[in-house]
């Protein structure tokens, strides 16, 4: 599967059943919001189990919203390499999600590509 079919099934799945949520992040004394679809899930018995807090919550999000968007987070100069990550990845422990007008932390990311083209981001957050 390409990497725009892969966008588009998740974009699909996602506006069929999600709810939405925005994307912060603290650009000086002001923040970037971006709004995204997202699938919104309760930690498992078995992660509570190994130790991740009860209220945490993973998150799922497409690229399309962030790319749309044009959403760098209003991060400063980009860095030289090896620190020049993608600009639209959340950044853990200062980027937030909004949930349910709840203000989360992000504390985990992990990203899904194919062939090298982001497709997915999964979130876990807290807070």
């Amino acid at each position: 599967m390409s990497p725009d079919a892969c966008i588009a099934a998740l974009d699909d799945a996602l506006m069929q059943a999600a709810e939405t949520v925005i994307l912060r992040r603290k650009a000086g004394a002001s923040h970037v919001d971006v709004t995204c679809p997202a699938r919104v899930d309760a930690i498992s018995v078995q992660e509570i189990a190994a130790g991740i807090n009860q209220t945490d919550l993973h998150v799922i999000i497409s690229p399309t919203p962030l790319n749309n968007a044009q959403w760098t987070g209003a991060l400063p100069t980009p860095l030289a390499a090896p620190f020049d990550v993608d600009p639209r990845i959340p950044l853990i422990g200062s980027d937030k999600v909004i949930v349910e007008n709840r203000l989360r932390t992000v504390i985990f990311v992990a990203l899904q590509s194919v062939e090298n083209t982001l497709v997915r981001i999964n979130m876990r957050v807290t807070g």
